[in-house]
């Protein structure tokens, strides 16, 4: 499951209050139940929903590889990365030429790009010879394994309770 991270950028991290010494209410497998067990909580009015906090435990690092690099995929990449290079150093070379002569010349873009080329294409080679980069391009998520659904130790019991009542409810 892929969990996006959403936080209000109005507000620093700093800013948003840590709940210390709270304690767990319940254990869900996924983030849509335990973000409904808070909605179920908070909807009442019995547990203020900034008295409560989702926390995932047990995090995993998983890696899917997408495409396995082969040398004529890293030539091309390292050949348009250099390409890209060498087209702004050759922007930079045509503007001081512009400056200093009054007059646009194409000849002085060309070589920069067909250097920025060349070299992208070498040193990308050499970077993958080496074994300096991954044989694969990776999509990498973080993914908990459980999160705890928790709060301030006086509406733990009430909590429970109400959970344990909608539970009950929603299955008869």
């Amino acid at each position: 499951m892929n969990v996006p991270i959403v936080r209000d950028r109005r507000k620093p991290l700093e800013a948003l209050p840590e709940l210390r010494n709270s304690e767990v209410v319940s254990t869900y497998d996924d983030i849509r139940a335990a973000e409904h067990a808070v909605d179920v909580l908070s909807e009442n009015g019995s547990v203020p929903a900034t008295e409560m906090q989702i926390v995932g435990s047990g995090l995993q690092l998983v890696e899917r590889p997408l495409v396995r690099l082969t040398y004529g995929k890293v030539v091309l990449q390292g050949a348009f990365t250099g390409l890209y290079f060498g087209l702004g150093i050759g922007m930079i070379w045509a503007f001081t030429e512009v400056v200093t002569t009054g007059a646009f010349s194409l000849a002085a873009i060309l070589p920069a790009v067909l250097l920025g080329l060349g070299l992208g294409a070498l040193l990308a080679i050499v970077r993958f010879a080496t074994g300096r980069t991954s044989r694969f391009v990776a999509a990498t998520q973080l993914r908990p394994d459980r999160f705890e659904l928790q709060t301030l130790p006086q509406h733990v019991h009430r909590a429970r309770s109400i959970l344990n009542q909608h539970a009950y409810d929603s299955h008869r």
